[in-house]
């Protein structure tokens, strides 16, 4: 018995995600299982690593998965349990990649607005983007200035991740 994550017909994965199996009794080690699990997008295959934990193998694709893509993950009948007792049959399932968001965000909207001036040196300075930042991305593509110097950056990232606050 074999269970799987994704399941059969999921949609929506990450193209990040990895795949598990669990069997109904321990498997051997990796060497065994190279020759009995493929994961294919049409006739191209995945390469990847796998851990074994007991009855649960993981398969870390070596890449990201393609977006908006069905995948078709098979094991063979090839692989066996601790005793040497082949699976009954092979084991098929498919799954499809979420879309992969390919659209740069823009800043919709800052305070205070371009070119203002006599603004207030101890001003919290926002811009709200059109759509949710992902908070690393702030350490290093985000600064305040004043003149050439750089400033101390208090950065705060808004609930939704669509806003950033500086205060300096």
């Amino acid at each position: 018995m074999v269970t799987v994550n994704p399941a059969g017909g999921a949609s929506g994965v990450a193209v990040n995600t990895a795949i598990t199996m669990t069997f109904s009794e321990p498997v051997p080690p990796p060497p065994s299982l190279i020759s009995s699990f493929t994961l294919k997008n049409g006739s191209t295959q995945i390469n990847g690593a796998f851990n074994v934990n007991d009855s649960t193998v993981t398969f870390t694709p070596s890449a990201s998965l393609a977006g908006s893509t069905t995948y078709t993950a098979t094991i063979t009948t090839g692989i066996t349990d601790l005793a040497g007792n082949h699976l009954a049959a092979n084991y098929v399932w498919s799954f499809t990649t979420t879309a992969v968001d390919t659209v740069p965000p823009i800043i919709v909207s800052t305070t205070p607005f371009a070119s203002a001036s006599n603004v207030v040196v101890n001003t919290t300075i926002s811009m709200t983007f059109s759509k949710a930042m992902a908070p690393a991305s702030f350490s290093s593509g985000f600064s305040l200035k004043n003149g050439k110097h750089a400033g101390q950056r208090f950065i705060h990232l808004q609930r939704q991740q669509h806003a950033v606050i500086l205060r300096p």
